[in-house]
């Protein structure tokens, strides 16, 4: 009985720092407020130009092109890109 009271407390302080780790390394919504105000601003900027999708990936530099790509296929992400993907569908 012991054995397993100390193994239910162990995986109730696993559970408890593992919680507190991922609040402390998450990102604070607030810093995704100015990226997403710029992020309109470019895309207005683009619909003003006229430039569409194809045009702004054959003019980017190559950093930010191989950039764009690890984000879009980095395993971490795979939830959001998915959501992304449905959102996308829904609208077009």
């Amino acid at each position: 009985m012991e054995l397993t009271r100390k193994g239910h407390d162990a995986f109730k302080h696993f559970l408890g720092n593992t919680l507190a780790l991922c609040i402390a390394i998450s990102p604070d919504p607030a810093d995704a407020i100015p990226l997403f105000n710029r992020y309109k601003k470019e895309e207005a900027k683009n619909e003003a130009k006229g430039k569409r999708q194809g045009e702004m990936y054959d003019n980017m530099r190559a950093g930010e092109l191989v950039l764009h790509e690890n984000i879009q296929g980095n395993p971490v992400f795979f939830l959001a890109n998915f959501l992304a993907s449905v959102i996308y569908r829904i609208k077009h």
